[in-house]
């Protein structure tokens, strides 16, 4: 239970956190947006390491870095138990994780031309289906896919999530472990981070 406390489904590293803040800058400070964020562990370190380099570098803090949505269905820790006032929600969740169904919260402007993340998905439609509704409201910025959880065949996401990416119009661009034995804390499973980045269609000359 300390490892869901502090991680959620799987451990973030701070070689994943590095990673996803430079992803996240690019294009002049992009941005993140994490569906299926759970209690928001993922968002909650991101956005702390991001400002925490911020302020190294000495940059004014613009805008929310990381945008997180849940629909709060099935949370990881239950609110009821985990409330605002407990240790492991002052300590470790995002307070500003804002409910929404998966493809609707990527409706708004403000969400356009960001990272996604999705972190450990039920298994099912869910994470291709925001796939697709990513790419579709921004054909042109919304080029970049991170994936957290276990590959084909896994305890994540759809046989129609693999097959999304490996439809030429995706490379896959990065791999990185997830933590496994970290601070004392057991993690189990075959996860890893995989980022796909979208390649421009090349157009047939007539």
């Amino acid at each position: 239970m300390s490892f869901s406390k502090k991680y959620g489904c799987t451990a973030y590293t701070a070689e994943i956190l590095d990673f996803l803040n430079e992803l996240g800058c690019e294009h002049h400070i992009r941005g993140i947006i994490e569906i299926g964020a759970g209690n928001g562990q993922w968002a909650r370190a991101l956005s702390n390491h991001h400002k925490k380099i911020q302020t190294n570098n000495q940059e004014k803090l613009q805008f929310e870095f990381v945008m997180a949505y849940d629909d709060m269905s099935s949370l990881p820790l239950s609110p009821r138990i985990y409330h605002s006032k407990t240790k492991p929600a002052h300590d470790n969740f995002y307070a500003n994780v804002r409910k929404s169904n998966h493809t609707q919260a990527l409706q708004s402007w403000e969400s356009r031309g960001r990272v996604l993340l999705i972190v450990f998905p039920p298994p099912g439609p869910m994470a291709v289906e925001t796939a697709r509704e990513y790419v579709r409201l921004d054909e042109e910025r919304n080029d970049t896919v991170v994936y957290v959880g276990e590959g084909r065949g896994g305890a994540n996401a759809d046989e129609e999530f693999f097959s999304f990416f490996e439809s030429g119009e995706w490379v896959l661009d990065t791999v990185l472990q997830v933590g496994r034995d970290v601070d004392g804390l057991t993690g189990k499973g075959f996860e890893k981070l995989f980022c796909f980045k979208r390649i421009s269609k090349i157009r047939e000359v007539p």
